[in-house]
């Protein structure tokens, strides 16, 4: 029986000069010791390259340093550190983090369980100097949770995300769905990594912190400048044409409830197979499409059965009546 020993990192870089040497650093110091890092920089005009290219000198295991030729952005510079990978895990990395020295350890013991296809873990904030100012994770305990029990929505962010490369390549990333919440771009490497992980089979999440993520002005995501923009996209939600946004949730699902069947799922009941929560999920986005109309009569009618006969039904509370006041409120304002 695999146990999945060999853990390689997946490392996207771009002018990160100020803090990859403490992220570094922390990789080099796990108790246990991945194989690689694979280093792709994505056109970085600092020191990051000659940072990293001094740590391979002293690093305990290889590390291999990728120069793009041109700059692909972090989601599809993520996509290529992965695609180079070759031991039997697959752990993504960020470059201004710091990593608890336990936490492959941690990661690679949960791929015991035969049924882990995707290991998650909650983590500190901290600042631009490193205080902890935080916590960061999923509202779960530590436990093996499968799609069904989940969100499937939710997000693990990538750095706290160690995923088997087998499953990783099962399915060729560019049959991706493109990505509702963004609308502009396919779903990036982390809400790929959770689907594909909670489609092959279940996730261990670990809610003790095994990483420090650090806030500041650059951050992609997680910083305070990035908060107010999710508050912003939030009151956006509102006045986006809502047919779009829920006509690409719909497209995806249809699409993840099709790579879904490609997975055996063995042991599962149909109503908690991943193929059967996402068909279920884009019938409900098909009955809320069907809310905007020109007529708003008719449009009031359609959104109150879809409030009864439970097309609103989601895991996160929170989300299902944001989504409800935004598909109401959008009924009186769109054009």
């Amino acid at each position: 029986m695999q146990n999945y020993k060999t853990i390689s990192i997946a490392m996207a870089t771009y002018n990160g000069e100020k803090y990859i040497q403490k992220q570094l650093e922390s990789l080099e110091n796990q108790k246990y010791k991945p194989i690689e890092i694979i280093i792709c920089d994505d056109c970085s005009t600092d020191r990051t390259i000659e940072i990293c290219d001094n740590f391979s000198k002293k690093s305990s295991f290889m590390v291999k340093i990728i120069k793009n030729d041109k700059k692909l952005g972090f989601i599809e510079n993520f996509f290529k550190a992965a695609s180079l990978c070759s031991g039997d895990l697959i752990a993504f990395c960020d470059q201004d983090d710091i990593w608890e020295n336990n936490k492959l350890e941690r990661a690679q013991k949960s791929f015991f369980d035969s049924k882990i296809a995707i290991f998650g873990h909650a983590s500190k904030l901290i600042t631009e100097k490193g205080n902890i100012i935080g916590h960061h994770g999923l509202s779960l305990q530590s436990g093996t949770y499968s799609i069904a029990d989940l969100d499937p929505w939710d997000l693990v962010y990538g750095f706290s995300i160690v995923i088997k490369r087998s499953v990783w390549n099962s399915v060729d990333s560019n049959d991706r769905p493109t990505d509702p919440f963004c609308r502009t771009e396919k779903l990036s490497h982390d809400r790929w990594a959770y689907f594909l992980g909670t489609a092959a089979g279940s996730m261990a999440y670990d809610s003790q912190p095994l990483a420090r993520y650090r806030q500041h002005g650059n951050n992609v995501f997680g910083s305070k400048k990035s908060r107010k923009n999710r508050i912003l996209e939030k009151l956006h939600l509102i006045s986006i044409d809502r047919g779009e946004y829920i006509n690409l949730l719909l497209q995806a699902c249809d699409k993840m409830s099709k790579i879904s069947e490609s997975f055996l799922n063995e042991g599962l009941s149909l109503d908690k197979r991943p193929s059967f929560i996402y068909c279920s999920l884009a019938k409900k986005y098909k009955n809320r499409l069907s809310i905007f109309s020109n007529n708003k009569l008719y449009s009031v009618l359609k959104f109150l059965r879809c409030f009864l006969d439970g097309s609103y039904q989601e895991k996160n509370i929170k989300n299902k009546y944001k989504e409800i006041l935004c598909d109401f409120i959008y009924i009186f304002i769109k054009k």
